[in-house]
């Protein structure tokens, strides 16, 4: 069961940071796209820059939160268009629903299927998929946005429409606060 469930988070992961990476990339010119990534990349290595950071950015200037609310559009248009191409589906056993952007609050729902193997398992399913989903977040590019004052929200259902469990990462999940 553990070998299918890091497979299936592999492939949900791969969908979420596909998203990101894009986000990323389209806020830089193609020349310096390489370089955004890298830079986001080292910033994310090292969680000391991140809070420091971060704590320029929630102690910003007017002048300068113009330019974090520009981030912030772009990040708005990449998750609009996530969206719009929804539900789809992640594997086998998985379908994504909605992502939705409230304030700072991004909510990811998803139905896993009734015969998706060991989903009687709850607690474990989500143990490990907590695991998963943070280390591979607070590792990549994307965990960038956490410092700009994002938090993702990942709703897990049955089919049935029964809640079946959640994940959320913020800032101080990746040790940026």
């Amino acid at each position: 069961m553990h070998e299918y469930i890091k497979q299936r988070s592999s492939n949900h992961w791969l969908l979420v940071l596909c998203f990101f990476y894009l986000t990323a990339l389209s806020t830089a010119a193609n020349a310096d796209k390489t370089q955004a990534l890298a830079r986001l990349q080292n910033l994310v290595n090292n969680p000391q820059e991140a809070k420091k950071m971060r704590r320029q950015v929630l102690s910003a200037s007017g002048e300068e939160q113009v330019r974090y609310n520009e981030l912030r559009s772009v990040f708005e248009k990449e998750l609009n268009s996530v969206s719009s191409s929804l539900p789809r589906k992640v594997d086998e056993y998985t379908t994504m629903d909605s992502a939705s952007l409230s304030g700072t609050n991004v909510a990811y729902k998803y139905t896993l299927s009734d015969n998706m193997i060991g989903i009687e398992h709850q607690k474990e399913v989500m143990l490990e998929l907590n695991k998963i989903v943070k280390s591979g977040f607070c590792t990549s590019p994307s965990a960038a946005w956490l410092i700009f004052g994002y938090e993702f929200f990942y709703f897990y259902y049955r089919k049935s429409g029964s809640y079946y469990g959640g994940i959320i990462i913020d800032a101080k999940t990746c040790g940026f606060e």
